[in-house]
């Protein structure tokens, strides 16, 4: 029951991580860790009983015994009434200023992908600076960061 209901918060964290601004739970993840785990001590057990590597009876029940404890302990915790994620910190904001020439915004290609892979920026606003030709050169260095998304604002159009 404890693998099954793991493999239900899975996919419902699958669902709600999928959504813009979530990230799961730390106690989430710890519980998750927990079962994975047990799960290892009870697959490493059953190997034991089915090769008959245990020294006697009595310490294969308090074995079972400890672990179908710990089972009943997790399952009663994976409850998690208050949901599985929170709401993650808005993005980072990098943004070079308007007027800004190309070439000096090409110049801050280095620092902008310092700040892209050290995770210090989740966004990049590039306004009047030739944004397409720096976006352009972060992106060939794409290897560098997780990953990297250009959107093109014209404007007379807003951010929204």
């Amino acid at each position: 029951m404890v693998s099954a209901k793991k493999a239900d918060i899975g996919d419902q964290l699958e669902q709600e991580e999928g959504r813009p601004g979530k990230k799961r739970k730390r106690e989430v993840q710890v519980w998750i860790d927990c079962v994975e785990s047990l799960e290892d001590q009870v697959h490493k057990l059953g190997r034991k009983v089915k090769e008959g590597r245990f020294l006697s009876h009595f310490k294969l029940e308090d074995q079972v015994s400890d672990l179908a404890t710990q089972v009943e302990k997790l399952h009663d915790k994976g409850r998690f009434d208050n949901g599985l994620t929170l709401d993650a910190q808005l993005g980072r904001i990098y943004e070079l200023q308007p007027g800004e020439l190309e070439e000096q915004a090409s110049q801050a290609r280095y620092e902008i992908l310092d700040r892209l892979i050290n995770d210090l920026v989740d966004l990049l606003g590039l306004g009047g600076v030739g944004a397409t030709s720096v976006a352009m050169n972060v992106v060939q260095d794409r290897w560098r960061i997780d990953g990297s998304c250009l959107v093109t604002v014209r404007q007379e159009g807003t951010v929204n």
